[in-house]
C-alpha cells in the first residue's frame, strides 16, 4: 500500500488523478481556522504542505469557496503545485456550504463529469465511499489508507445505463436515465 500512496503523489500519470486540497496537499484547518473570515485566509495562505507532487496534477477539486480561489491559487504556485484545473464550490459562506452538506456529492460529481481521470485522492473515508458511489471510479483515502471502488448499486446502474442505451430511442433513454440518477 505504501508504494500505491507514494504513486499517487509522484508518478507522470497524475494528471489524470483528481486530488481534494485539505487532508491532501495541506493539513486540514482547525476549528479557529475555519472562521471563514481573517484566520481562514491566513490559514490558506501559510499552511505547510503535507505533499508536493512531483508532475501536474489533472485536477483539484476541493468544498473551499470560489471566493478563496485567489488565495488557494496563490498557496498552490508558491509551494510549486502544478494543475490543470482547480473546482471550487459556488457557495457565498462556509455556513452556507455546511447546509448543503455536499461536500461528498460535489466532488463526486465534478469527478463524475471529468473524462479520462481514473482515480480521485481524498483525506475523509466517508466522503470517499460517497465519491466513489456517485462517480463510479476509484478513490483512495489517505485519512485511513483504503481504496474505495465503485458500489455495487453503481456498478449495476452503470451497466443497466450502458446495455438498454444500445437498444432504446433517446426519448426512452432520458427517462430511464432519470429514474436511475
Amino acid at each position: 500500500m505504501i508504494s500505491f500512496e507514494w504513486n499517487c503523489f509522484h508518478h507522470q500519470d497524475i494528471n489524470k488523478v483528481c486530488f481534494d486540497i485539505d487532508g491532501v496537499l495541506c493539513r486540514d484547518p482547525t476549528n479557529e481556522e475555519n472562521d471563514d473570515g481573517e484566520r481562514y485566509i491566513h490559514f490558506i495562505s501559510t499552511v505547510e504542505p503535507l505533499v508536493i507532487p512531483t508532475f501536474k496534477i489533472g485536477y483539484i477539486i476541493t468544498s473551499r469557496l470560489e471566493k478563496y480561489r485567489t488565495e488557494t491559487e496563490v498557496w498552490l504556485e508558491k509551494n510549486g503545485i502544478k494543475y490543470n484545473e482547480l473546482i471550487m464550490m459556488q457557495f457565498a459562506s462556509k455556513e452556507e456550504r455546511i447546509r448543503s452538506g455536499s461536500h461528498g456529492s460535489f466532488k463526486g460529481e465534478a469527478y463524475k463529469r471529468l473524462r479520462g481521470t481514473s482515480l480521485f485522492i481524498e483525506s475523509d473515508p466517508a466522503q470517499a465511499q460517497e465519491i466513489a458511489n456517485i462517480s463510479g471510479k476509484g478513490v483512495f483515502c489517505v485519512g485511513n489508507h483504503v481504496f474505495y471502488d465503485e458500489g455495487k448499486y453503481t456498478q449495476v446502474k452503470n451497466r443497466i445505463k450502458k446495455r438498454i442505451g444500445k437498444f432504446l430511442p433517446k426519448s426512452m433513454k432520458r427517462i430511464i436515465k432519470k429514474t436511475l440518477k
